[in-house]
C-alpha cells in the first residue's frame, strides 16, 4: 500500500505545468551553454597547460563539434521522448531517479503517472541530444590529443564514432546525466540517498534528492567558489 501512496504523492508534486516548463527550460539552457563552457575551458587550458608543462586536454575544436552534435541529435531526442510517452517510465530508471515503482495498473496508473512520465520523457529527449553532442566533442578531443592530422584524423574519427569504447560510452552518458542534474550522488548526500532507499517512508519528507543536490553542486562549481574545485586545475 505504501507504493500506491508514494506514487500518488510524487506525481501530485510534479503535476504543475510550471514544473515541466522549468525542467524543459533548464535542460535546454544547459544544452545551449555546453559549447560556451567548452570554449571557456579551452581558453583556460590554452594558458594553464603551457604554464604547468603538460599537454593540452581541451580544444576549441570541441565547440563546433558539440553544437553540431546537439543539432544532429534532435531526431534521437524526439525518438527518446516518444518512447517514454508510449511505453511509460522504465521501473529501474524510476527507482534510480526518485520516481516510485509502477504501483497503479492499467489506464488509472497511466493517468496517475502522467506528470512523471512527461517529465521523464523530456529528460530522455534532452539526454539523447546531450549524448550526441558529448560524443562529437569527445571524438574531436581524442584525435587532437593523439596528434593526428589530415586523412589519418578523419579515419580515426570515423573509427571512434562507429566503434566507441566502453569508456567513451560511459563518459558520454555521464556528461549527459550531469547536464540533466541526474549524475550519481556521492559523499554524505549519497549516503542519505541510500538510507532513504532503505526506509521508503522518508520519501514523504524528502521526495526528491538527486536533482536538488546536483543543482546545488552545479551552481557552486560555476560560482566564485568554483576556484576551489580541484578538477578545475587538473
Amino acid at each position: 500500500w505504501f507504493d500506491y501512496i508514494t506514487e500518488l504523492w510524487i506525481n501530485s508534486l510534479l503535476s504543475s505545468p510550471k514544473t515541466l516548463l522549468v525542467n524543459s527550460i533548464s535542460n535546454m539552457a544547459n544544452t545551449i551553454m555546453s559549447p560556451v563552457e567548452r570554449a571557456t575551458a579551452a581558453g583556460v587550458e590554452s594558458i594553464l597547460a603551457p604554464l604547468s608543462g603538460r599537454a593540452r586536454e581541451r580544444f576549441f575544436a570541441e565547440v563546433p563539434a558539440d553544437a553540431y552534435g546537439a543539432y544532429a541529435g534532435l531526431i534521437d531526442g524526439v525518438k527518446a521522448w516518444l518512447k517514454v510517452v508510449r511505453e511509460g517510465i522504465n521501473p529501474a530508471e524510476a527507482t534510480k531517479y526518485d520516481f516510485s515503482q509502477k504501483a497503479f495498473k492499467g489506464k488509472l496508473g497511466q493517468l496517475i503517472r502522467a506528470p512523471g512520465t512527461f517529465l521523464e520523457a523530456a529528460d530522455a529527449g534532452h539526454a539523447a541530444i546531450n549524448e550526441r553532442a558529448a560524443m562529437e566533442a569527445l571524438v574531436i578531443r581524442m584525435v587532437r590529443k593523439e596528434g593526428l592530422k589530415g586523412d589519418e584524423r578523419v579515419a580515426r574519427m570515423a573509427e571512434l564514432k562507429l566503434n566507441p569504447t566502453k569508456g567513451m560510452l560511459r563518459e558520454v552518458r555521464d556528461t549527459a546525466q550531469y547536464r540533466l542534474f541526474r549524475n550519481e550522488l556521492t559523499g554524505w548526500v549519497g549516503d542519505l540517498q541510500k538510507y532513504r532507499n532503505k526506509h521508503p517512508w522518508i520519501r514523504l519528507i524528502i521526495p526528491f534528492l538527486r536533482t536538488p543536490a546536483n543543482l546545488v553542486t552545479y551552481g557552486l562549481v560555476r560560482s566564485p567558489l568554483g576556484i576551489f574545485n580541484k578538477n578545475m586545475w587538473r
